[in-house]
């Protein structure tokens, strides 16, 4: 009996597919390898002989790349030879590594100390094989969407239909002098390449077991997926939510491949640590997890971290931002301290706050009005307290002289403006 592992099609349009895959196999797990369960309560499945091994006797698998643009390949008609590309022909000896459970077992001595570095057949027909499958693309790269067919086997011929070269021809190659040269030419003839001449692969037993039972050969197609699940913010709207109010995120979580397994989700505050949320994080039938805090959140950038994976261990960890700031802008709470101040013992903090993100420029004026500097630009992207050090000097570096200073500060988030003005007084004793 042999059952892959697998299993999640949806697609009814995919006929003769059991399931998806992740060829980045050895990045994973053997539970998230392809797989398939394999049992014979008899004599037991023969992965191999012990001794005087046929080559017909053994397992072995095919993998093939299902040329699923071409029209002829309806997958449910036999296959026709130019519907698959032959990846890979795999032995038993690729898979030993990963059957669970193992196949062999070290043999210890007779004083229990170290094993001999021999190895005994340790299968049971009790036991339930799973095989994992090393997927390998040969010279093809095999790519994410792409239909790959496992045929297991133990004996298979080739055999083809036009001959060993596959090439038909109405005329035969000619060969004659050049009497200019005097060199001998090939003149080829008509020929045309039949697709139909290539070689067959010819499946003539499926696995056997110990006492010589030979079933079916298995062939089954699965779709390549090495997709991660997708995650698109719903609400708040725009990613912004007013402070204070109370506040509720929805995003979208999708998979077009084998679908989501895990998921989890948590609100990051400003700084750093997790926020509380008022009932657990859920989701509903559609895939949209949802939250909520009732009290609503405070003034700042927050992040939504959303890490989900699929079935064939694909994860994706996303973060979107979301912004708890005022639909309309404001400047206040604008201030510089210590005032007066004393350049030679630090910088004065220019202090204001905004109510949502917006680009701010300081500019310094004397107390007759005339312009002293301008401090860099800087664009805050969301609301919150803010400072801005000035040392005291001009636009060319000088130090300025002991007096008063008026100090303007203007915000600007694309659709208003907003402006505010502080007095200063430097003071060197």
């Amino acid at each position: 009996i042999v059952q892959f592992h697998g299993g999640w099609i949806s697609n009814p349009t995919l006929r003769n597919v059991a399931g998806y895959m992740n060829p980045k196999w050895e990045e994973l797990k053997i539970e998230e390898m392809l797989t398939a369960y394999i049992y014979d309560a008899g004599a037991g499945v023969r992965i191999e002989e012990e001794d005087d091994a046929t080559e017909s006797s053994g397992f072995k698998y095919d993998l093939w790349l299902i040329h699923h643009d071409y029209e002829e390949d309806d997958q449910i008609d036999v296959d026709e030879i130019e519907e698959r590309l032959l990846l890979h022909e795999g032995t038993a000896s690729e898979v030993i590594p990963y059957i669970t459970p193992d196949l062999y077992a070290p043999v210890s001595d007779t004083t229990g100390q170290a094993p001999y570095s021999e190895y005994t057949y340790s299968y049971s027909p009790s036991d339930t094989m799973m095989v994992g499958f090393p997927i390998m693309g040969g010279g093809h790269r095999i790519t994410d969407g792409d239909i790959i067919e496992v045929t297991i086997y133990s004996d298979k011929h080739h055999t083809d239909s036009g001959g060993t070269t596959g090439w038909e021809c109405t005329s035969v190659d000619t060969l004659w002098i050049d009497p200019q040269s005097g060199s001998p030419v090939l003149v080829y003839g008509d020929c045309h390449w039949d697709p139909q001449a290539e070689e067959y692969h010819i499946y003539d037993t499926g696995l056997l077991d110990w006492a010589g039972n030979a079933a079916s050969y298995v062939e089954q197609r699965f779709v390549v997926d090495m997709s991660a699940p997708v995650v698109d913010l719903i609400a708040p709207a725009g990613g912004s939510t007013p402070p204070g109010e109370a506040f509720s995120f929805q995003a979208e979580i999708s998979d077009r491949g084998a679908g989501v397994n895990t998921w989890s989700a948590v609100l990051v505050a400003p700084d750093g640590s997790e926020v509380e949320l008022s009932t657990p994080v859920v989701m509903d039938e559609t895939g949209v997890i949802s939250g909520a805090v009732e009290d609503g959140l405070v003034l700042g950038k927050y992040t939504l971290k959303v890490t989900v994976s699929d079935l064939v261990g694909n994860t994706a960890v996303v973060a979107v931002q979301i912004m708890a700031e005022h639909r309309v802008l404001s400047l206040s709470d604008a201030y510089i301290y210590p005032n007066p101040f004393h350049p030679d013992n630090g910088d004065g903090r220019i202090h204001f706050g905004l109510s949502r993100g917006a680009t701010v420029t300081v500019k310094i004026y004397d107390f007759a009005g005339q312009y002293v500097t301008t401090l860099p630009s800087e664009y805050h992207e969301c609301g919150g307290s803010y400072e801005v050090p000035w040392g005291g000097t001009a636009a060319d570096g000088t130090e300025l002289a002991n007096g008063a200073y008026m100090i303007r500060i203007e915000a600007n988030d694309g659709s208003a403006k907003k402006g505010a003005t502080v007095k200063a007084v430097i003071w060197r004793e």
